[in-house]
């Protein structure tokens, strides 16, 4: 696979939490107790956000604009998206050589899946578009993640999750990790490469 990319964009958020604070609750053992929302949300999204950079997945459904700097030299090689899951392609523009933006028909290229990472590539019997070889010339936008809410995520995703912030939730200040930790044995399934 061609190592194109530049880097990439979240431009659809999804505001949710990728686990219910039911589920935060019990595991801190505060039962009913709502006074510490506001911080263990934070400690959420910090766990998570940490997650979707590290392993490059979207947790919950998002859309992804991913900067590639120019199509592969090679028809027979693909280009490979950095966040998943891959729900679907949007669109693929690219900068042609007279500088204006073109879509590259989606009839033209396909797509799949190998060792949990997603790629585009030419049809057989068709090739990349002629695009300038500049920095973001080819523009790839796609919706990633399991789902649109917790019950979407994979259960190692959401006790990992759980784990984070009860160490977060026990350890208010920075402290001294021995590794490896049982959160990082849980994701390590999603490592790819870090987005």
């Amino acid at each position: 696979m061609a190592d194109t990319y530049q880097g990439y964009q979240v431009t659809t958020a999804n505001a949710d939490l990728p686990i219910t604070m039911e589920m935060v609750r019990t595991h801190l053992r505060l039962d009913d107790i709502t006074s510490e929302d506001l911080v263990i949300q934070s400690y959420v999204q910090a766990a998570a956000s940490y997650i979707e950079k590290m392993y490059g997945v979207a947790l919950l459904t998002q859309t992804i604009k991913e900067y590639h700097a120019g199509f592969p030299a090679d028809d027979n090689i693909g280009i490979n998206l950095r966040i998943s899951p891959v729900i679907s392609i949007t669109s693929v523009k690219y900068i042609d050589d007279n500088g204006a933006e073109q879509t590259w028909s989606n009839t033209l290229y396909t797509t799949g899946i190998v060792r949990q990472t997603a790629f585009v590539i030419p049809k057989h019997n068709q090739s990349w578009p002629k695009s300038q070889s500049l920095p973001n010339s080819v523009v790839i936008e796609y919706q990633a993640g399991f789902g649109d809410g917790p019950a979407f995520i994979p259960q190692p995703i959401k006790q990992a999750i759980l784990l984070m912030v009860g160490d977060m939730d026990q350890n208010r200040e920075d402290n001294v990790v021995r590794l490896p930790r049982a959160s990082e044995m849980l994701l390590a399934g999603w490592f790819k490469f870090s987005a």
